[in-house]
């Protein structure tokens, strides 16, 4: 699994960066080990100043099977890190949902 990380407006700092990995990473376990080394993940932190209101945008896609599956959630709090939480629970419930369907055949796999 591949993890993208880049961060607009902010200070880029090594504690933010390893947040945000350690947190997508916890998405690995939501994947069957067979999707796993083809999963990429994109992620975007930015901050933006409204009104004299600071506001921290996360944003997910990840990226399942070589582009035929992905998963996207955007949030935006006034703390960086609770949007990131929020988007990686919000993606880790939509893999589950995800892999729980594709056992059971809900979800086709189309193939070229």
């Amino acid at each position: 699994m591949t993890i993208h990380c880049s961060i607009k407006g902010l200070a880029p700092t090594d504690e933010l960066e390893r947040y945000a990995r350690r947190r997508v990473n916890r998405l690995r376990r939501s994947l069957p080990r067979k999707l796993r080394a083809d999963a990429d993940c994109q992620v975007i932190l930015t901050r933006t100043t409204h009104a004299g209101v600071k506001q921290n945008t996360c944003t997910i896609v990840f990226v399942v099977n070589g582009g035929n599956a992905s998963f996207s959630a955007t949030e935006s709090t006034q703390h960086i890190h609770a949007a990131l939480d929020i988007v990686v629970v919000r993606i880790e419930r939509e893999l589950k949902l995800y892999t729980h369907g594709r056992r059971r055949g809900f979800f086709r796999i189309v193939r070229d």
